[in-house]
């Protein structure tokens, strides 16, 4: 390869690694294109690109992005999977197509700047996805207050309290008038 191709391979890889959130080094040995081919159809539905590599290109493109923990794992035939979003879905594509095709096998991987190992790596299929995390969030936000407010709202304990209280004032009220009517009434 010219060194001006090389350059610019180099820095393909550094704009597929920067954006990565997480980046899983698999060896294709065995692979045919057509099973290459199904598995890239497959991460499609996810925001992964599959791709095959020269080690040494990835290695400088790495290095260069702060990514030279992925290193060790780039030996032999490699191909990358770069995911961009939602890591843990194109980890249970990944899975999915290894049980179905005992050719391919994860080395290891990177997340957030840390390397994984292939059980690390395999792993991360059962974290759940993006979508039901948010809805976990905002559970945990609003379900407090809403138990609160199902505690202070006029049918619940804290209810009944206040109308209580609120008899109890009234009733106070009333006294004061009654008292500030004598006492008005007694100057004149």
């Amino acid at each position: 390869m010219v060194t001006e191709e090389k350059r610019a391979n180099v820095a393909f890889l550094a704009d597929l690694i920067r954006p990565a959130q997480c980046m899983i080094v698999t060896d294709y040995r065995g692979l045919n294109t057509p099973e290459m081919n199904a598995l890239r159809n497959d991460l499609q539905g996810t925001t992964a690109i599959y791709r095959v590599i020269k080690n040494r290109l990835m290695k400088i493109a790495a290095e260069q992005t702060g990514a030279g923990a992925l290193a060790p794992f780039l030996e032999g035939p490699s191909a990358v999977v770069f995911c961009q979003d939602e890591f843990s879905a194109a980890v249970r594509v990944l899975r999915e197509f290894m049980r179905a095709n005992q050719n391919l096998n994860v080395r290891g991987g990177l997340l957030g700047g840390q390397p994984l190992n292939t059980d690390e790596v395999l792993a991360l299929a059962n974290m759940p996805g993006r979508e039901q995390l948010q809805a976990e969030l905002v559970g945990a936000i609003v379900g407090p207050p809403t138990q609160l407010a199902g505690l202070l709202g006029p049918q619940g304990p804290a209810g009944e309290v206040l109308r209580i209280l609120d008899g109890a004032a009234g009733g106070l009220v009333r006294v004061f008038e009654a008292r500030a009517e004598q006492l008005g009434g007694a100057e004149a």
